[in-house]
C-alpha cells in the first residue's frame, strides 16, 4: 500500500517553531535546577579520554552493576566543586571519543547550558516526528496543534520527559534517531532510516532489535543500510579508540544484564519482581555524591541475579523480541507496532529507567483518535496522570522504601503498551496503517 508523504506548510513549521520556545522555557521553569548527572558522566568519559587516561572511562564493578562510577572521577569532580550525583558511563567508546575531542573548548558548565536549549527542542522534534509518521502512514491522528500540545504535557510534565530533561540525557538524542528511522521508513527514505537507527544503535544497543523488525516485515533495504552504516560506525569505534576499550564496554553490558536494578526510577519488569519480592542478596548501594552533598544516604539497591532470575529474564527477552517481529510480520505497515514494541523492549530490559520510554510516548496523543475520543482521553489519564511529576509520591525518594513510583510506573507503561497491543489485534492484516 502506497502511503502519503505530505509536505511541510508554513503552519506546521509555525506549530512545532512556537512549541520549541514553550519547551525551552518549560524546562528551564520545571527543571533549571538540574544535575545532569548523566550528561556529566559523558562529559567525564570524554574528558579521561582526551587525557589519555582510557581505563577510567568506564567502572570497575566485577560482579554486577552498582552504578558507581570509577574512583578518579569522584576525585576529579569533587575537587571541581560540582554539586549532584556521579553515575558512570556505560555507552560506546566512540562518544567518549568524540566528546573528548570538545573538551578542551568545552567545560561541563558550557556542555550542559547547550544541552538545556538543544535537549527540550529534540523532544518537541520527536513528538512532531511521532505526528508525521502517522500521518505519512494515513493514520487518524489529530491535528498538529493537538497532538503536539498532548505530546508535550504528556512528556515535559511527566516523569517520562521530566527525568530525561533533568539528567539531560542522551536517551533524548536516541528516542528521536528511532522515531526519524521509523518515519523516513514510512516516507520510502530506506537509506535515511537505516542510517539513523544505526547511529541510534551506536549510541545505545537496543535499537539494533527495532532492525530484525523490518527484517520480519520485508524491509530489506532499511535493514541493508542500517548493516552497512552501523557496521562502519563499528568498524571507526575501534580503529579511533582501540579493542581494549571495547572489551571493558561489553563486559559492563554483560554486567548490566546479569543484574537485579531497583530503585523509585527503574520501571522495568526486574525491577519490579524485585520491588516486590524484595530478595535477601539485595545490596543497598550507597551513592557517591559530589560536594555538598553527602550524608543524604542517597541510593539504590542491586544484587547479581540468581540462575533462576536470568533465565526467566532471557525467556521474557526472546519472547518479547519475538512477538515483536510476528507483529511486525502479519501486521505490516500498521504504526501502532511501533510503540507497543518501544514500551515492550523497555519494559523487559534489566534497566528501564523512565525516560527509556519516551520513545514510545511520544505517539500517546493518538489514543483520542484511534479510541474514540472519550476512552482516548480517559486512558491517557489513566496511564499519564499518576506519572505526573506533582502528583508522584516522592516518599522513600532514593531510600529503601522505593516500591511507590517504581510500581506506578511499571504498571503504568504495562497498561499503556497494552494499549497498542489491543489496536493491533483488532487491526486487519497488512492492510497499511490504523
Amino acid at each position: 500500500m502506497r502511503t502519503k508523504n505530505p509536505q511541510v506548510s508554513l503552519s506546521d513549521i509555525f506549530i512545532v517553531a512556537m512549541f520549541v520556545a514553550i519547551a525551552i522555557s518549560a524546562s528551564y521553569l520545571l527543571y533549571g535546577s538540574r544535575e545532569s548527572a548523566d550528561l556529566m558522566a559523558v562529559w567525564l568519559a570524554g574528558h579521561f579520554m582526551h587525557s589519555g587516561n582510557v581505563q577510567n572511562i568506564y567502572a570497575n564493578d566485577t560482579n554486577y552493576f552498582t552504578m558507581l562510577p570509577p574512583a578518579d572521577w569522584v576525585e576529579y569532580v569533587q575537587a571541581q566543586g560540582h554539586k549532584g550525583q556521579i553515575y558512570p558511563f556505560v555507552y560506546p567508546p566512540i562518544w567518549a571519543f568524540v566528546v573528548g575531542k570538545l573538551s578542551p573548548f568545552f567545560s561541563f558548565e558550557g556542555f550542559r547550558a547547550v544541552a538545556n536549549v538543544v535537549n527540550p527542542t529534540l523532544v518537541i522534534a520527536t513528538i512532531y516526528l511521532a505526528w508525521r509518521t502517522m500521518s505519512v502512514a494515513s493514520a487518524v491522528v489529530p491535528t498538529l496543534l493537538n497532538f503536539m500540545l498532548i505530546g508535550f504535557v504528556v512528556t515535559f510534565a511527566t516523569w517520562i520527559g521530566g527525568g530525561a530533561l533533568f539528567e539531560n540525557q542522551p536517551q533524548i538524542l536516541v528516542s528521536l534517531l528511532i522515531v526519524l528511522a521509523i518515519e523516513r521508513s514510512t516516507s520510502h527514505a530506506p537509506v535515511a532510516a537505516g542510517a539513523a537507527l544505526a547511529l541510534a544503535a551506536s549510541i545505545k544497543l537496543y535499537p539494533a532489535v527495532f532492525a530484525l523488525m523490518w527484517l520480519a516485515g520485508g524491509n530489506r533495504k532499511e535493514v541493508l543500510a542500517f548493516t552497512i552504516i552501523g557496521t562502519a560506525l563499528g568498524l571507526l569505534s575501534v580503529l579511533l579508540v582501540g579493542w581494549p576499550a571495547h572489551k571493558i564496554f561489553l563486559e559492563q553490558i554483560r554486567l548490566i544484564s546479569g543484574t537485579g536494578f531497583l530503585n523509585m526510577f527503574n520501571f522495568s519488569v526486574d525491577a519490579t519482581l524485585a520491588n516486590l519480592l524484595r530478595p535477601s542478596d539485595l545490596e543497598f548501594i550507597e551513592s557517591i555524591p559530589s560536594r555538598g552533598m553527602e550524608n543524604q544516604n542517597l541510593g539504590w539497591f542491586s544484587m547479581a541475579k540468581p540462575k533462576a532470575w536470568a533465565a526467566l529474564s532471557a525467556t521474557l527477552m526472546v519472547a518479547s523480541i519475538t512477538i515483536m517481529m510476528v507483529a511486525a510480520r502479519t501486521k505490516r505497515g500498521l504504526i501502532a507496532i511501533w510503540p507497543f514494541a518501544f514500551a515492550l523492549l523497555a519494559l523487559v530490559s534489566p534497566l528501564s529507567w523512565s525516560y527509556h520510554f519516551l520513545t514510545a510516548v511520544v505517539f500517546a496523543p493518538a489514543f483520542i483518535r484511534q479510541f474514540n475520543t472519550l476512552r482516548g482521553w480517559l486512558l491517557l489519564g489513566l496511564v499519564f496522570v499518576p506519572l505526573n511529576i506533582w502528583f508522584a509520591p516522592f516518599a522513600g525518594f532514593f531510600s529503601p522504601q522505593v516500591w511507590s513510583l517504581q510500581l506506578i510506573g511499571n504498571l503504568t507503561m504495562t497498561t499503556y503498551m497494552i494499549c497498542w497491543a489491543v489496536l493491533i489485534f483488532r487491526a486487519p492484516r497488512n492492510v497499511g496503517a490504523i
